[in-house]
């Protein structure tokens, strides 16, 4: 598992279901193209090895937790 957190001001439940969602962003949609778009494109990727991406709502920043199965070799 990896897990990466930011010191922001947190996600709501309706912002963290929304969070993966291609275009969605906590920025103004005036600060130009591009926003809401990495986090989509990780549960992409993360989905096509098998593994999932969680985010867990709060006050105190947000936190993914990225999480892919072993690969045995």
């Amino acid at each position: 598992m990896l897990e990466v957190a930011d010191s922001g001001p947190g996600l709501g439940a309706d912002d963290a279901a929304r969070a993966f969602e291609r275009g969605w962003s906590t920025k103004s949609h005036g600060d130009g193209p591009g926003r809401g778009l990495g986090l989509a494109l990780v549960r992409q990727a993360v989905q096509r090895h098998g593994g999932r991406v969680e985010v867990a709502a709060g006050t105190d920043g947000a936190v993914f937790a990225v999480h892919l199965p072993r690969v045995r070799t």
